[in-house]
């Protein structure tokens, strides 16, 4: 930019400030007083004063839901379900505009339904493992699975290391057995501890 380039520059500045020797607001206007005396206000729209305006109602101002209701925005406000929904761990999900609780908690693609007659089931194919522990008194035997399966895959049933264990049916609900001495194959008939395995779809 040449010398006479800065000079114009400078007197435009120079006019800009000399035109303008006041700015005052008050409430939602705004006043620009000129050189001459002269004045023009803007006003600007929707604005109240500032120092007596409502605060804004904020999401989380309040308390909506808990540990275990999901809440959603009904006409803008922040709203509760209705019922509970999935517990601490097991996230909710829309299904057909319905808050539903998914199957399995977070980090965890299984089920599993713990003790001596239990099951573990994995929740996107339904493959699903059983056992079954405790003691047998008759002597044909039978033991209905924790769970009836669809598709049953194996199952087998073991005794004590003096038993042989011969399985005489299986259904996908049950499976059915006699034991026998280990030594001399006689039928045994007392109560006898057993332990089930068994997998297969549910």
């Amino acid at each position: 930019m040449g010398l006479e380039g800065i000079v114009t520059v400078e007197k435009i500045r120079a006019a800009i400030n000399a035109s303008l020797s006041g700015l005052s607001n008050s409430n939602a206007t705004i006043t620009i007083t000129k050189n001459d005396g002269t004045t023009s206000t803007i006003t600007i729209n929707n604005v109240a004063n500032a120092t007596t305006a409502t605060t804004a109602t904020k999401l989380g101002s309040s308390t909506v839901g808990s540990g275990v209701r999901a809440i959603y925005l009904n006409a803008g406000t922040a709203t509760a379900s209705n019922s509970t929904v999935g517990d601490s761990t097991t996230p909710v999900y829309l299904k057909a505009g319905t808050i539903t609780a998914c199957d399995a908690s977070i980090g965890s693609g299984w089920t599993v339904s713990e003790g001596s007659a239990g099951w573990a089931r994995e929740n996107s194919t339904g493959f699903t493992i059983q056992w079954w522990v405790g003691n047998t008194d008759a002597t044909y035997r039978s033991i209905n699975f924790p769970r009836s399966f669809s598709t049953l895959y194996y199952a087998n049933v073991i005794a004590t290391s003096n038993c042989e264990t011969f399985v005489t049916s299986v259904s996908n609900t049950s499976i059915s057995f006699t034991l026998c001495n280990g030594y001399n194959d006689d039928r045994w008939s007392g109560s006898q501890p057993c332990r089930l395995y068994a997998c297969g779809l549910t």
